[in-house]
């Protein structure tokens, strides 16, 4: 299936707009509510590295997941499947979550070694590395519960767009080959010789 380049396609220029803006709003929404309810000062100095953390690793398993359902069925041609991969993956999980915040964040903690010592050196580096890890976990976890989920939805699936074309040549050579061959075994006997009158 042939697309259109994105800046020529209004139709999935908006469906990135509409799922980026839900994402935001979403991650907006996480960050306020990790902050109003943090009962200490020094939660709330830290709520919003605990929201930053949940809704990448959320982020990642959902992308996971979308990109498991969609991926064949895009690839046998179904446009819808294309423009909500386009809304929820690109859109939505690319602005739900947030790389930049979360390596400034990394850096934030880092800083604090002046007054902790190594104790915020450890601290910045588990929060990167249990981030990372967790994250690629979260959306392997996701893509093969996709790819699961999308083993049982009635759609015509295929691999790849070359399988689909080979399975469907297939298909019309033997047609093809069924129609060319004789009736019965009468269509390909010899013709009798004619008798000749003595």
């Amino acid at each position: 299936m042939t697309e259109k380049p994105l800046y020529r396609d209004p139709a999935v220029l908006g469906l990135i707009f509409l799922g980026g803006t839900l994402g935001t709003l979403l991650r907006y929404l996480v960050s306020t509510f990790a902050a109003t309810s943090a009962k200490s000062t020094l939660a709330a100095s830290f709520s919003d590295v605990w929201a930053t953390f949940a809704v990448n690793l959320l982020g990642a398993f959902l992308l996971g997941l979308i990109t498991g359902l969609l991926t064949d069925i895009i690839a046998a041609g179904n446009k819808r499947a294309y423009r909500l991969k386009m809304c929820f993956g690109t859109g939505f999980c690319g602005a739900f979550t947030t790389y930049g915040t979360f390596i400034m964040q990394g850096i934030t903690i880092s800083l604090f070694a002046s007054f902790f010592g190594p104790l915020a050196l450890g601290a910045a580096a588990a929060y990167a590395l249990g981030s990372l890890i967790a994250g690629f976990l979260l959306a392997w976890l996701g893509l093969s519960l996709g790819g699961k989920l999308a083993r049982r939805i009635s759609i015509p699936r295929c691999s790849t767009k070359r399988n689909f074309a080979e399975r469907n040549s297939a298909e019309q050579l033997a047609g093809t080959s069924s129609n060319a061959a004789p009736d019965s075994a009468a269509d390909t006997a010899p013709a009798a010789a004619p008798e000749v009158s003595q």
